[in-house]
């Protein structure tokens, strides 16, 4: 029996979950977490008694990659499967990179599930052919793009592409105003952009905003 830590935002999740792997006899919900701090406070109390990491990275605190990366680094023999509704073209790459096992979204069914656990339990990797080729991509010299941008760097570009104030901004992440704009800098030069506005219709054009960025206040656009 594999035991798993479901993390998870939304415990009519981690419950529909938990009924639905109770009925597969290969798997046990032994944990859950609903947010990335969560997620590390019960791995260190239990590491031992987990098997396999079912992370969402779509979390409250908007801390689910830094947790990612923490629970890798703590815990490197703990295979991740990221399960979430977030887009490929998006967060693929990161997570792979971050060092997940596989990202899987929540549009699948239960039986491709239970099939994608079963083969991170096995040692292998798992992605759908999107995945696949963000992260091939990501590794061959091209056009510059967002894939370019380190973790912190994109969620900064997301964030005034909201409309986010560099100020709410700073709170959010936990850093000072000038180290934002320190990160809008270099958005700017690692996209090829003069301007703040350049960069926020890229990321509008990009797709970038499919999921709604919380704490979103009127912006103005710097040049």
């Amino acid at each position: 029996m594999n035991r798993l830590l479901v993390v998870d935002e939304h415990p009519v999740v981690r419950d529909g979950l938990r009924c639905m792997f109770s009925h597969t006899g290969e798997f046990e919900v032994k944990a859950e977490a609903g947010s990335g701090s969560d997620a590390v406070n019960v791995l260190r109390d239990m590491a031992d008694e987990v098997d396999l990491v079912l992370f969402d990275i779509h979390l409250p605190e908007g801390d689910g990659l830094d947790a990612l990366k923490r629970i890798v680094r703590e815990w490197p023999s703990l295979p991740v499967l990221v399960f979430t509704r977030l887009p490929e073209s998006e967060y693929a790459t990161r997570v792979m990179r971050a060092g997940a096992r596989g990202y899987l979204r929540k549009h699948v069914s239960s039986e491709e599930l239970v099939s994608a656990l079963r083969s991170v339990a096995q040692g292998e990797s798992v992605a759908p052919p999107d995945a696949q080729e963000v992260t091939a991509v990501a590794g061959r010299k091209g056009p510059v793009s967002h894939a370019d941008l380190s973790d912190r760097e994109f969620e900064v570009l997301r964030l005034l592409a909201a409309g986010t104030t560099q100020v709410a901004i700073a709170k959010r992440l936990g850093v000072s105003v000038k180290t934002i704009n320190t990160y809008r800098a270099r958005i700017l030069r690692k996209l090829n952009f003069t301007s703040n506005a350049q960069a926020i219709a890229y990321a509008v054009r990009s797709g970038l905003l499919s999921e709604p960025v919380a704490e979103a206040g009127a912006a103005g656009v710097e040049h």
